[in-house]
């Protein structure tokens, strides 16, 4: 395997022991007695964007292959998180925003609709209102709330029960409201389509389970058959998942491509969500 391609598929691995194991006959040297030449290098891949390889150490030797059975093998202090690590700090930062996410669809995905039957969306549109202010004025409002929500759930994960936090707190915090904000959003598109308040309920709740199993939250993307893998970056909460994680569990910047792609796939979520939002109310409108 080229050195190269060995780089771009271990970046994520960032130290890997590479072991060649063969027989390296030579003229001056015939290995006619069975062994075989052992090249172990140690190989520190650096977190650049060019998956540069940097040969920490290295040793060559001759070796008899009766001798391998006998190896041991001794592992060392992980680079991220402990020799144990614990399935709740895997699970935690996608349990917050899946927790902020929704508890937002439900704070707007019925805010039209009860609008709508009370005849107060009419009144507006004969006053002059645009869509746009509607949906302005409902997010100004909404927001103050949705930010109150979402200092609850970080207490309590964070001081409360003890979820570690290695990177940058105030990071971290705007991400999640920026998912809050993804999730309003959310909400007022199944608002805005939906006649019924039952039915915009049974369209928040169907899209609640297989956002949280396609999303990285229990199960790992990688894990993934491909067909979902590409289903599951495509849903809103995937790349946020893996950002806080990064930011959470190994004190990632947002310097690092999946920290920052978390925020940018969220803020465009966050301007589909209300462009199909205002597209919506201006044909209902017309």
């Amino acid at each position: 395997m080229a050195m190269q391609d060995f780089a771009s598929k271990c970046r994520v691995l960032k130290f890997c022991i590479l072991i060649d194991l063969g027989k390296y006959d030579t003229a001056e040297n015939p290995a006619s007695d069975g062994s075989t030449y052992c090249f172990v290098w140690c190989l520190r891949l650096l977190a650049s964007s060019d998956s540069t390889l940097d040969v920490v150490s290295s040793s060559r030797g001759r070796v008899n292959k009766n001798d391998l059975s006998t190896a041991t093998s001794a592992f060392k202090d992980p680079v991220y998180g402990s020799n144990e690590p614990s399935f709740t700090d895997f699970v935690a930062p996608g349990v917050i925003l899946t927790i902020v996410f929704f508890l937002a669809v439900a704070l707007t995905s019925s805010v039209l609709i009860i609008e709508r039957m009370e005849g107060m969306l009419d009144r507006s549109w004969v006053a002059g209102v645009t869509p746009f202010e509607i949906l302005f004025s409902h997010v100004m409002t909404q927001f103050v709330v949705m930010c109150g929500q979402t200092a609850l759930v970080l207490i309590f994960m964070i001081l409360v029960f003890g979820v570690e936090c290695k990177g940058n707190v105030f990071a971290a915090i705007i991400l999640t409201i920026l998912q809050g904000l993804c999730g309003m959003c959310f909400g007022f598109v199944i608002s805005a389509i939906c006649e019924l308040e039952r039915n915009a309920i049974q369209l928040a709740l169907g899209s609640f389970y297989p956002t949280l199993l396609l999303s990285g939250v229990i199960w790992p993307i990688e894990g993934m058959p491909c067909v979902l893998r590409y289903i599951s970056l495509g849903l809103p909460l995937t790349m946020a998942t893996t950002a806080l994680r990064s930011m959470l569990s190994r004190g990632w910047s947002i310097v690092e491509p999946d920290v920052y792609n978390g925020y940018i796939s969220t803020i465009i979520w966050i301007v589909l969500f209300l462009s199909i939002s205002l597209i919506v109310l201006k044909f209902k409108k017309g």
